[in-house]
Parts: C-alpha cells; sequence; structure tokens
C-alpha cells in the first residue's frame, strides 16, 4: 500500500551523495575499455621495456627528504601550477602536472569533454606551467630541462556547490599510485592501482597511458594501461566526487609470457598504502601527538584489527602479514577523529583524512584480502598495506576479450563502515579508551521523556514509570543533548519573552540566555561528544553556545534573512553535526565543516516547509528529507533528489521502527492519516487520525524506535514496536523530547 506516488529529480546543486545508479552512457565506454584492453594485451606479448629516466637533482625528491636543499619536497612539487586546466565545465576540473619530486614516469594523456568526442593527445608545454613559486628553493633552473618536460599526473576537482572552492578530489599519477577524497575530507591513504610481491621483492607497476573521458552528472571516466615486467593490464574507472566520493573500478590482467617472477610472487589488483607513524600508545605522557592515516583495518565478516601495536615507530617488531579469505568488502578506516589528539601536528588534517571503504569485489579467479605492515623510523613512509592478492599466478590469455577479471568499488569518506558490514572486532592489540559515541543512542535502554502539557507545565516521565513536575509554566519549544559530557542529557527549554533555561542533569532549572530564540537546536558541532546548543535569534542571527562557556556567533547563510527551517545532522559523516538552513527565496544551504573552518553551500533553491535528516540508507551519510509543501517530501539519497510523496505532511519524524539498525521515516498526511516509509520502500498507514506532534523514542529500551503522539482530546498516544497503540496521558502535548534523562 501507498499514500502515492514517487518521482526521480536530479540534485540541484551539492552532490551529497557519490553513489549514482547509473545507466547510459556506461554502456557507451564498453568500447573505450576494450580499446585499452588490447592495448595491454598487445603490451603483453612483448618483453618490457625498462623505464630510463635520467636524474634530475633539482626536480627529483630529495634522498633525505629535507626541505632547503636541492631537490622538490612534496610541498614544492605542488607550487609547480597549471596555467590552464585539462578541462573545466563550472562543476569540475581536471589539470596535468608535469616532472617533479615523486613523479618522474611519464604519462601519455588523452581526453575528450563529451561522451561520443574523439580523443585528443594532451602533450606536454613548458608554458603551461608556472614554476616560479617563491615557496621553492633554490628556485628551480630556467629554461626546463628537457628530460622534465614530460606530463606525469593528473588532478580532478570539483566545485563545492554554489560556493567559490574548488577542492581537489582525485590525484592520479604514471607510477600508477592515486588519491582520492571528499569534498570535505583531505587525502590520506593512496590507491594503487595494482601491485606485485608486496612486502617482499615487490615490483611496482607504472600507468603508462591515461584516457579521460568526461560524463554527464558532474562525473569522469577514467581508461588506462598498466605496465609491469611481469604482467600487463587495463582499467576503467568511473569517478564520481561528493561528499563522499566514489571510484567504480573494472580491470583485466594479462600475464607475460616467460616472465621470470618469484614462485610464490603474486598479482595484486589493489592495494591501500597508509602512513602510520604514531598511535596514543607510542607517547603516552602527549595524548596530542598522534599521526596516521588510518587506524582500524576491517574485513566484512571475519573481524577487525586495530593498527596500534602493529606498527611502531621504529623497528621493534618484524613484518607482519595477515590473511584474510576473500570477502564482499573490506576498509582501512580513520575511526578517531577527535582534533585533540592530533594536536601537535595540526596542519597534517588527520582529523579529516578520509577512509577507505572497498565493496563489490568480484573476480573470475580466487584472492585473498591482506594487511602488510612494517615499522619505520621516516613520519612520512607508507607502512600499512591493505590489499588484494590472487591466490594462484595469472593464467594464460590468449585474446584481450580473455584476461583475469577484478572489479570494485572505493569510497573515500569520513563515514564509519556502513551498517551492515558485519564486523565483529578482533582487535591485535589493547588501546587506550576513547571518548563516548558523539550521538547518544536511546535504542540501548529505555528512554525518557519531558512533555509540556501547556497549562499543566513541564512534566518528565523517567524510565517509564515515574513522573515529575519540572516547572508549573509552558514552554516555545524544548531540546535535550549531553551539554557536560556525563552521558545523561540536559534539557534546554526555551521560554520565549523570558529567554532560555537550563536543567543539567536532574538538578534544579538556571537561567542559560537572556533572549528569546525563533529556533532552538542540540546537536554534536565540533565532534567532541558533547552536545552544543544552537539557536536562532532572530535579528541577532545563529549561534552556538557549549557547556559553560559563552555564545559563538556563527556566519549567516547567504540571502540576507533569518532562515525559516534549520537542521542539524551528519551530512559528510565526520562526526559533526552539519547545519541545513532554509533561507527563503536564497534556497536551502549546508554549513559544511572542513580542514580550516566551515562554509556555507546550496543544496537547493527551492524552499520548504519542514527538514529532517537521518541516515536512511546506512551508510554513515545523514540524507536530507525535505517537505516542498504543494511539491511534495523529497529525500537526498545517491546524488539525487527523490520525491516520496507528493502531497504536504504536517509532521515528520526519523526513527527505526522495525529494530533492524536502520533509520525508517513517519509522516502525519494530515486527513490521509499516518504513514510510515520503511527503508526498503515500503509504506504502511499507522492510524487514519492526524496528529499535532510527532516524536521518536524507544519507550521500552528493546532496540526498536516507538512512536509518540499528540492527538488532541484522545491525549498522548504511543504506537509501539509498530505493533500496538499504548495510551500515555489523556492531555496532548505542546513539546516533547526524549533521552536518558536519569542515567539509567
Amino acid at each position: 500500500m501507498s499514500p502515492g506516488h514517487s518521482a526521480v529529480w536530479l540534485v540541484c546543486g551539492l552532490a551529497l551523495f557519490a553513489r549514482v545508479p547509473h545507466a547510459a552512457p556506461e554502456a557507451a565506454l564498453d568500447d573505450d575499455f576494450a580499446a585499452v584492453c588490447r592495448s595491454a594485451f598487445a603490451l603483453a606479448q612483448g618483453a618490457y621495456q625498462t623505464p630510463v629516466s635520467v636524474d634530475l637533482p633539482a626536480f627529483d625528491a630529495p634522498g633525505d627528504g629535507n626541505k632547503g636543499g636541492l631537490g622538490l619536497v612534496y610541498e614544492e612539487y605542488l607550487k609547480i601550477t597549471a596555467r590552464q586546466p585539462l578541462f573545466d565545465d563550472s562543476t569540475l576540473w581536471v589539470r596535468s602536472r608535469p616532472r617533479g619530486g615523486v613523479e618522474r614516469f611519464p604519462l601519455d594523456l588523452w581526453y575528450t569533454p563529451a561522451v561520443g568526442a574523439a580523443y585528443r593527445s594532451r602533450p606536454y608545454r613548458a608554458d603551461d606551467f608556472d614554476y616560479s613559486s617563491p615557496v621553492i628553493a633554490p628556485p628551480l633552473p630556467t629554461p626546463v630541462p628537457s628530460a622534465a618536460g614530460v606530463l606525469t599526473a593528473l588532478e580532478i576537482g570539483r566545485r563545492l556547490a554554489e560556493s567559490k572552492r574548488w577542492p581537489q578530489v582525485m590525484y592520479l599519477g604514471g607510477n600508477a599510485y592515486g588519491r582520492l577524497s571528499g569534498l570535505t575530507s583531505v587525502f590520506g591513504s593512496s590507491l594503487r592501482l595494482a601491485a606485485f610481491a608486496v612486502g617482499g621483492a615487490e615490483v611496482k607497476p607504472r600507468l603508462t597511458r591515461i584516457y579521460v573521458r568526461a560524463l554527464p552528472d558532474a562525473r569522469l571516466a577514467l581508461f588506462g594501461v598498466i605496465e609491469s615486467a611481469p604482467f600487463t593490464g587495463c582499467v576503467q574507472a568511473l569517478v564520481t566526487p561528493g561528499l563522499a566520493s566514489r571510484m567504480q573500478v573494472s580491470l583485466k590482467f594479462y600475464p607475460r609470457p616467460g616472465a621470470a617472477v618469484a614462485p610464490a610472487a603474486r598479482v595484486s589488483p589493489l592495494a591501500i598504502s597508509s602512513m602510520f607513524w604514531k598511535g596514543e600508545a607510542a607517547t603516552p605522557a602527549d595524548p596530542a601527538d598522534e599521526a596516521h592515516d588510518a587506524d582500524q583495518f576491517l574485513v566484512c565478516g571475519q573481524g577487525a584489527v586495530g593498527i596500534e601495536g602493529l606498527v611502531p615507530a621504529h623497528h621493534e617488531l618484524p613484518d607482519q602479514f595477515r590473511r584474510f579469505d576473500a570477502a564482499p568488502c573490506f576498509g582501512l578506516m580513520q575511526r578517531d577523529r577527535a582534533p585533540a589528539h592530533y594536536g601537535a601536528y595540526a596542519i597534517a588534517g588527520y582529523p579529516r583524512r578520509a577512509s577507505f571503504w572497498v565493496d563489490e569485489l568480484q573476480s573470475d579467479q580466487p584472492f585473498s584480502i591482506n594487511l602488510y605492515t612494517h615499522g619505520t623510523t621516516y613520519e612520512g613512509e607508507d607502512n600499512v598495506v591493505a590489499y588484494v592478492a590472487f591466490r594462484d599466478a595469472l593464467p594464460p590469455t590468449f585474446t584481450a576479450a580473455a584476461g583475469t577479471r577484478f572489479s570494485y568499488t572505493l569510497t573515500a569518506t569520513l563515514a564509519p563502515p556502513p551498517v551492515g558490514a558485519e564486523v565483529a572486532p578482533v582487535p591485535a592489540a589493547e588501546t587506550p579508551p576513547r571518548p563516548a559515541a558523539t550521538l547518544m543512542s536511546a535504542a540501548a535502554r529505555r528512554a525518557d521523556l519531558v512533555l509540556d502539557f501547556g497549562s499543566a507545565g513541564l512534566w518528565q516521565w523517567l524510565n517509564d514509570t515515574q513522573w515529575s513536575q519540572l516547572s508549573e509554566t509552558a514552554s516555545d519549544g524544548l531540546v535535550l543533548g549531553d551539554l557536560d559530557g556525563d552521558a545523561v542529557a540536559d534539557l534546554v527549554v526555551n521560554r520565549g519573552p523570558a529567554g532560555l533555561q537550563r536543567w543539567l542533569n536532574q538538578g534544579a532549572g538556571d537561567a542559560f540566555e537572556p533572549r528569546a530564540a525563533r529556533q532552538l537546536l542540540s546537536g554534536d558541532l565540533d565532534g567532541d561528544g558533547r552536545a552544543e546548543v544552537l539557536a536562532d535569534f532572530g535579528a541577532g542571527g545563529l549561534a552556538v553556545r557549549k557547556h559553560n562557556t559563552g555564545w559563538e556567533v556563527i556566519p549567516a547563510p547567504p540571502g540576507g534573512v533569518p532562515p525559516t527551517n534549520l537542521a542539524l545532522g551528519d551530512l559528510d559523516g565526520d562526526q559533526q553535526a552539519d547545519l541545513v538552513a532554509d533561507v527563503g527565496p536564497a534556497g536551502l544551504w549546508a554549513l559544511l565543516h572542513q580542514l580550516n573552518g566551515t562554509v556555507w553551500v546550496k543544496l537547493h533553491s527551492a524552499a520548504t516547509e519542514g527538514l529532517l535528516i537521518a541516515d536512511i540508507d546506512g551508510d554513515g551519510l545523514g540524507n536530507l528529507v525535505a517537505n516542498r509543501g504543494a511539491d511534495g517530501v523529497w529525500i537526498s539519497r545517491d546524488q539525487r533528489w527523490e520525491r516520496l510523496h507528493p502531497g504536504s505532511p504536517k509532521h515528520m519524524a526519523a526513527g527505526d521502527f522495525d529494530g533492524n539498525g536502520r533509520l525508517d521515516l513517519a509522516f502525519d498526511l494530515g486527513g490521509d492519516g499516518l504513514w510510515l516509509w520503511m527503508n526498503d520502500g515500503v509504506w504502511s498507514r499507522v492510524d487514519t487520525m492526524s496528529a499535532e506532534l510527532l516524536l521518536t523514542v524507544d519507550l521500552d529500551g528493546n532496540g526498536a524506535d516507538d512512536l509518540l503522539l499528540s492527538q488532541g482530546a484522545a491525549g498522548t498516544n504511543v504506537w509501539m514496536n509498530n505493533q500496538t497503540w499504548r495510551h500515555l496521558h489523556d492531555r496532548p502535548v505542546r513539546h516533547a523530547v526524549a533521552g536518558h534523562r536519569d542515567g539509567q
């Protein structure tokens, strides 16, 4: 049963997610992939031509890795800038990079700006690059030596909605190393398109040729040829930048007949290299000097390994290998995102380094998933490698259409592993305790209620057994949040002209703020495990207040008018609540966290009559649900807006009503009654009556959310476990909030 029809529309503005249901033109790209595979197969029939690279001390990376002498360290190499992009359509940009630093191998580069258009070669031209940055010391010689006159890498970026920021989201070099991040994260671990004999006498393949094709919906297709002494390969990568950027990768591999290889050496169709320099256990006296790209490796259904203790800063432990069976997914994750733990290296951006989640692994040959670690004395060295290896040598191939196949999808995200990964924790070593989760969960125990009964005052219902009155006067709104970090929800009451009042734990209420607030919200905006209070003071603007501190003004969203609707939720998975504001004619905007602060980005031009943020698909990124009035209810998923219902609901709420660990939605559709939209897409009607208020609450503590309704003369009722009604009180309520008020 469904209360209406659905339609799918493209998102106008920011791509909230990178998972896109693809149709055409992907079918038209088969010819491109087949062409590079024919090239790779032809190369496999001959002997490997070892690349010759002339040493250029002024351009190459210094042997000691120190800045100030001859040679380009990473920071200096980045200052060689392209004067003109390879491609720029005001949404995506692609730039090439010349030789410098560790990038020495030439990359034969071709591109086309559209599907169906022919590729054009892009040779190196000295005038395309600016080598004159004062950061480069000593200055590079002019003219540029001929041996430096090659292209070696690609950079890809995406405009951050309608902001003026154009962050880079991908880097891919001729050494077959790449990096990927989301629009609000930064580069962390490195992707290797192929590897051979990881941890042994390793042979590092090269990416010798690459074709770039622009696709609709702000996406790119990359096709490349991989070469090494034991094998060749071809690769196709469909790249979708977003808050969580995504690569859908397909490869084929061809062994070189007669290539001499070690008997146990195996081809790796995917490797992720990561730096782990220092964990908390290395220097327990200084909790602010951690430095790592990732701190956990996990394989779906098989276990999770804490990297702390496996890779000490020095060679105190021998190289270690851990092998796991084939699985559909694995991840190399940065789980600790507390900025205070990385204070000594704040400029490096460790709290916002992207995790790599790999899923949809498929192959026509058996493979294993592996973790290789070793100690290091250099903080810039990658000493953790998560990789896939074929269990057997590559079988001989006789046509380009054959070849060993492997495919996967890689997501660069700030979010934790998706719901449903089914990873049983199997830590390799004890690690120091971390702060509590940033958002309280009501599913683990019975939730308490604070209810505003109007003229009867404010009351709380504790542990489903005990009523107690907090105040004899009504309110203009309530919020709950753990303001002081003690795992007990504190109450803030909006008293209208009388300002804001606060109850810490079960203490007496005290004055919190004399000004009246138009809207009041709470959430963990900085990821420290404590909730902040966010208030809309109208002409006084938006402001946020932490426990025992003053108010901090938030930059106003574009539009010049106070927002009509606000919502808080984690849109990009960084464990910090993002603010979404409806600014009327100026549209819908989100205040997103970045390494160097926050930025307002436009999500859509349409105004709304209600907003909420909930992670409906369990990927760790919040979905935005918007009531657009006469245009119906819309949800942002998979980089698209999907219309769930053509009507305009009076109220909306999110909760896990079936207890499966994923959030569902509840809608009060007025004369159509109360409906649930489950995350499997099924609609069900709960009641024919409308309500004056909806609130999600796990009243019995069984892990499945219940739905509280204020229904006028019918009083306050609760739909329990999506099965039965429970009458809670004869009076209706004006405002209600749920959380753990008594610490039980």
